[in-house]
């Protein structure tokens, strides 16, 4: 769920994980995870200035993770 300005939505992202390359990070237990969505502005309750703002939001979100190493 996603709340903006009060308005709580379900909503799905489209999701990409990508192992690190070890080569690279010198740690081989790194991933990426990418994660995408478009929200409708409207869906929110934000109706002005809808001739100069698209009514669409695209979100994006990228997360590098390490395994933790107790």
């Amino acid at each position: 769920d996603i709340t903006v300005r009060g308005v709580t939505r379900s909503v799905a992202f489209d999701v990409t994980l990508t192992e690190m390359d070890s080569a690279n990070t010198g740690d081989d237990e790194k991933i990426m995870v990418k994660a995408t969505t478009t929200l409708n502005r409207t869906d929110f309750g934000m109706i002005s200035l809808t001739s100069m703002v698209s009514d669409n939001v695209r979100l994006c979100m990228s997360v590098e993770a390490t395994r933790y190493k107790s």
